[in-house]
């Protein structure tokens, strides 16, 4: 069993708690995604034939990317890599990127899995960790992903921030 770990590194806004390699330079995306591509061409053969059975694209912010170019990409690995019919596909979006028809063409690509980085109901939390959008916001995306017809949506939250009691976490 093989996983392909993608991390794209690209933000709108740098979030205070990250530790991840992350830039705000978008000019960069096209150039990116090319080599990242010319590296999965030069390793297609690494795995000598064992399949994939998930695909993660992480970040950074993979949501920045059109759902166009995440396609491409995607499609790029099904070529170079014997990928298995039901692997598990993830991204990890940011609230603020998601909108129905985004989804709709990112399950049309493949995606079969969201990891929405929710990070907090309280939009006091939200605004401490420097996080683009607010709990309704948040409320949003989690539904229209639930309504997008990729079945698997999972959310991360954050707990322990200073001076969270246990109360606000509940």
């Amino acid at each position: 069993m093989a996983g392909i770990y993608i991390h794209i590194p690209f933000c709108k806004k740098i979030c205070s708690y990250c530790d991840f390699y992350k830039v705000i330079a978008p000019e960069d995306k096209s150039s990116f995604l090319e080599t990242v591509l010319k590296e999965a061409s030069l390793r297609q053969n690494y795995l000598e034939g064992e399949s994939i059975s998930t695909i993660y694209m992480g970040g950074g912010t993979p949501s920045v990317l059109a759902a166009g170019e995440i396609s491409r990409f995607l499609d790029s690995l099904r070529a170079y890599f014997k990928v298995d019919g039901d692997c598990e596909t993830t991204i990890e979006l940011n609230p603020d990127d998601v909108e129905p028809a985004f989804l709709n063409e990112l399950k049309s690509g493949g995606v079969n899995r969201i990891s929405l980085g929710i990070q907090s109901w309280r939009d006091e939390d939200l605004k401490f960790l420097n996080r683009r959008h607010d709990s309704a916001r948040a409320e949003k995306a989690l539904k229209d992903s639930l309504n997008s017809g990729i079945d698997n949506v999972t959310i991360d939250l954050i707990y322990g921030l200073p001076g969270l009691s246990s109360q606000a976490w509940e």
